[in-house]
C-alpha cells in the first residue's frame, strides 16, 4: 500500500466532508493517441488497449491503485504554529478568513492533511462517458440544469477548462474512493 497526495479545491473538500463526493476524475497524460478500448490487467491498475490505434503500451494510473491511500491536499494556513486552519471550512468568527496567509494546496505537507481516502477502483474513460449516477457521486450538490450530467460539465469547466475543456473530450482516470481514518 503507498500513500499519495492528491490536490482538491475548496468545493470538492467540503463535498467530500458531507459524503456526497466519492469519486474524481484525472486527466490521462499524456494523452492516449487514437480511440483504445482500455482493458484492465488481473485487476492490477495496470491498463492496455484493446485496440492497436494507441501506442500498445500499458498505462498505470498515477495516483494508485486499489488499495491505497491518498492524503487530500487543500489551502491551508499554520495559524500561530499551533493549530492547522484549512480555508474550504473556516467559517468567520474570532479568525477573520480574509486576514490569514493562506498556503497553496500544493504545499500541503502529508502531517497537515486531515482527510484520507483509499483507492476503491479505478478505470479509464472519456470524460463524457460520465453516468448520471457518477455525476452525483463526483459531489454535484443538488441540480442546476435539467440532468446532473450538464452540471458536471460546468464543475469540469470550472475546474480543468483552460487546459482540458469539455469539448476536447479527454481520457480520464476514474478513481473511487472511501474516506477513511489513517
Amino acid at each position: 500500500m503507498k500513500e499519495r497526495g492528491i490536490i482538491f479545491q475548496g468545493e470538492m473538500v467540503r463535498a467530500i466532508l458531507a459524503g456526497r463526493k466519492t469519486m474524481t476524475r484525472r486527466v490521462v497524460k499524456p494523452e492516449p493517441v487514437g480511440s483504445p478500448s482500455w482493458i484492465e490487467y488481473e485487476q492490477s491498475g495496470c491498463f492496455y488497449p484493446a485496440t492497436y490505434e494507441a501506442i500498445p503500451s500499458a498505462i498505470t494510473c498515477p495516483y494508485g491503485l486499489r488499495g491505497d491511500r491518498l492524503y487530500v491536499r487543500e489551502a491551508w494556513a499554520n495559524w500561530m504554529d499551533k493549530e492547522i486552519l484549512y480555508r474550504a471550512t473556516q467559517k468567520a468568527g474570532w479568525i477573520d478568513p480574509e486576514k490569514i496567509k493562506w498556503k497553496p494546496s500544493i504545499h500541503m505537507f502529508k502531517k497537515d492533511a486531515r482527510i484520507w481516502l483509499e483507492i476503491t477502483g479505478i478505470r479509464v474513460e472519456r470524460v463524457q462517458e460520465i453516468s448520471e449516477e457518477d455525476c452525483f457521486k463526483e459531489g454535484i450538490p443538488k441540480l442546476k440544469h435539467q440532468t446532473a450530467w450538464f452540471d458536471f460539465e460546468e464543475l469540469w469547466d470550472s475546474i480543468n477548462g483552460k487546459k482540458y475543456p469539455w469539448e476536447s473530450n479527454p481520457w480520464v482516470w476514474v478513481i473511487g474512493f472511501k474516506v477513511i481514518t489513517p
